[in-house]
């Protein structure tokens, strides 16, 4: 996925986040708090402290509210945000239908022990042979052990071993 690609899947994220009454507040470097949240009209608010401005598209807010803070700290997990953070959706798949968990579940900072239910490594060795088919790659069981311990650590081997 190019550098841009996975930004559709992020507003995506952040949109159904919004919509599910939940702010998305961030704390800039300049110590100010920002927020995006919807109204009781379902318009998209940006607040900056005490003001508030409406928007009709998403995007519009988000560039707004990114050109104000700069670097930030979120609340929203690393799975709901672009370039780096956004865990690819097909690793997002797999995971979900090796761990039967909801999508929601699947962020990088979460491990595979956590998700593992069966207790017996099984499912993680079913995530190393679907990885290896959906993108044709070999992973050693040295390889498997050292990278495959969050959903972020896969990501990160795969993108080294240049399949994304």
């Amino acid at each position: 996925m190019d550098r841009f690609g996975t930004l559709p899947l992020a507003l995506e994220a952040l949109k159904e986040r919004l919509e599910g009454g939940q702010i998305f507040s961030v704390h800039g470097n300049d110590g100010l708090s920002y927020a995006l949240f919807l109204d009781g009209e379902g318009r998209i608010v940006f607040q900056q402290g005490d003001q508030h401005q409406p928007f009709r598209q998403l995007e519009v807010a988000v560039l707004t509210l990114l050109n104000c803070v700069g670097e930030f700290s979120s609340s929203v997990p690393p799975a709901a945000l672009a370039d780096g953070y956004e865990i690819d959706a097909r690793i997002v798949n797999i995971i979900v239908e090796v761990f039967d968990v909801e999508p929601g579940q699947v962020v990088a900072n979460v491990s595979f022990d956590d998700l593992d239910m069966d207790g017996f490594g099984l499912d993680l060795l079913d995530l190393v042979v679907r990885l290896e088919e959906q993108f044709a790659i070999t992973i050693s069981d040295d390889d498997a052990i050292a990278h495959m311990k969050t959903v972020g650590g896969v990501q990160q081997y795969l993108r080294q071993r240049g399949v994304l």
